[in-house]
């Protein structure tokens, strides 16, 4: 007999109450990542850090590793909290009588982008925004443009912040070069008591040519390095738990010397040029 009504209890098999039981089990043992592969190219997000990992995108290196149940939900958090206040910005929008817009998950690619289309840069910004204003005639105008880039924190990596980690600095100084936007909100989301930074003071983030042009040099030697068939020295540190390139790089406390890459690879900008 099925166990589908509180009636049930009574004749039905006592081990649909284990199948039941095995829910969480199920959900633990689950994925549950994208499916969707990224495509080859540069990836704002891995940018900074371990540059060999970023070089092994580049090339569209397999994924096999899958990083464990803890971190696959440390992850699923980060994507719930960017949905909700994605959500929230859009209602925020609708709220100002059109004196705002809010565009989500901008698409960044070499097809949109004459900066994404120099470098082989693939990605997405997590927001937008538009401010606008009258302008005398009856109709309202584009004044500004704002970036957002949502970050969530533990409450001890919150309370240490004090102004936004290098690395996002040049996560969103590539958005802001690529959409061609001026400025960005960097907004950290504690995730235990819900505040967040604010869009001012070093959490407002206005484009640096200085940054630009040193990331920009980065890319071209990560090219460069392609055109000659080696990799960037591996950096290891806890990022290697759920890297997925674990499988081929082999992380080794001893071993930091330049690894040929695969006699298979393509030349690099093939991959990203669209082809006339």
């Amino acid at each position: 007999m099925p166990l589908l009504r509180i009636a049930d209890l009574e004749t039905a098999d006592k081990t649909l109450l284990d199948a039941a039981m095995e829910l969480s089990s199920i959900y633990d043992k689950w994925d549950g990542s994208d499916t969707h592969e990224r495509p080859a190219g540069i990836h704002a997000s891995e940018i900074s850090g371990c540059q060999r990992k970023a070089v092994y995108t580049m090339i569209g290196t397999p994924k096999k590793n899958k990083p464990d149940v803890i971190w696959r939900k440390k992850f699923k958090h980060g994507h719930w909290v960017h949905a909700g206040i994605q959500k929230d910005m859009h209602e925020l929008a609708k709220s100002m009588n059109g004196q705002l817009r809010f565009q989500d998950e901008v698409p960044i690619d070499p097809y949109n982008s004459e900066i994404a289309r120099q470098f082989g840069i693939y990605g997405h910004c997590d927001g937008i925004f538009t401010i606008r204003a009258p302008d005398g005639k009856g109709s309202l105008t584009d004044i500004v443009r704002v970036g957002l880039e949502i970050k969530t924190a533990s409450r001890m990596e919150y309370e240490k912040l004090l102004e936004p980690k290098k690395a996002h600095i040049e996560q969103v100084t590539t958005y802001m070069a690529c959409l061609d936007i001026p400025c960005f909100w960097l907004l950290y989301y504690n995730k235990s008591n819900e505040n967040t930074t604010g869009s001012h003071g070093k959490f407002f983030v206005v484009f640096q040519h200085g940054i630009w042009n040193q990331l920009a040099e980065r890319f071209n030697k990560w090219h460069d390095m392609i055109e000659q068939s080696i990799l960037p020295d591996r950096e290891e540190g806890i990022e290697c738990d759920w890297c997925p390139y674990v499988w081929t790089c082999k992380p080794d406390s001893g071993t930091r010397r330049q690894k040929p890459l695969p006699q298979s690879t393509v030349s690099a900008r093939e991959l990203y040029i669209k082809k006339e």
